[in-house]
């Protein structure tokens, strides 16, 4: 079952996303402190954050900072009030603003899991087993976060074509935010450890200077 981390404090003026979210399948934990849940996400991890920031009357910001540095690229919901609206989409999170719709945390929730469970990839030298978030290339086996698994599929599916910063970011990290593209390549640098003989010298994830990426195969 697919584990959120939910970051929230009751308040009146805001619902709880909980119930949502579980009726959709999801397992959800609820944390109302930030040191607690950091403690949590380095005892167990989650598949995604949700730090409902409005919630704390806060913008998120510094909180963000001590969830992602605690989960290792996990992926990011961040919900703020309409007063926060100068921090959306700082680097690369989905940010959504009050007011917004049930469904429309639910498309980003959804699009941001890692894939259905059972399906195993093999593609040149690369098999991805997305059931364990494992991949295995030349004799190595590398455990991915979510996110570097996603981007992994987004590459695979459209190998041996210029896949852009821009287009990585709508589809892999749900946001049409290019203000800060170095997570992309901080993504890029672990795929490579994972799938290349020499990460050093790419033979498989190459960069297009100025454009984005191409996965090539043999």
């Amino acid at each position: 079952m697919p584990r959120i981390l939910l970051i929230e404090r009751e308040h009146g003026r805001f619902p709880s996303y909980a119930p949502t979210l579980r009726q959709r399948g999801f397992s959800v934990q609820i944390e109302s402190n930030i040191g607690k849940a950091v403690t949590r996400l380095r005892q167990q991890d989650a598949d995604l954050i949700i730090l409902d920031a409005a919630s704390m009357k806060t913008s998120g910001i510094r909180m963000r900072k001590r969830l992602l540095e605690a989960s290792n690229g996990t992926p990011f919901v961040r919900i703020i009030n309409g007063e926060a609206r100068a921090h959306d989409g700082e680097n690369g999170d989905v940010v959504l603003v009050h007011p917004f719709t049930s469904r429309k945390l639910i498309n980003h929730v959804q699009r941001l899991m890692p894939p259905d469970p059972g399906k195993e990839i093999q593609a040149g030298p690369i098999r991805l087993d997305t059931e364990n978030g494992v991949v295995h290339a030349h004799g190595k086996r590398v455990e991915l976060t979510p996110r570097t698994m996603a981007m992994l599929l987004h590459l695979l599916k459209h190998r041996g074509k210029l896949v852009s910063r821009e287009k990585l970011m709508q589809e892999v990290w749900g946001t049409d935010y290019t203000g800060d593209m170095r997570t992309i390549d901080v993504h890029a640098s672990w795929l490579r450890r994972a799938i290349e003989p020499d990460p050093d010298s790419p033979r498989y994830l190459r960069t297009i200077r100025g454009i984005g990426y191409r996965l090539d195969l043999e």
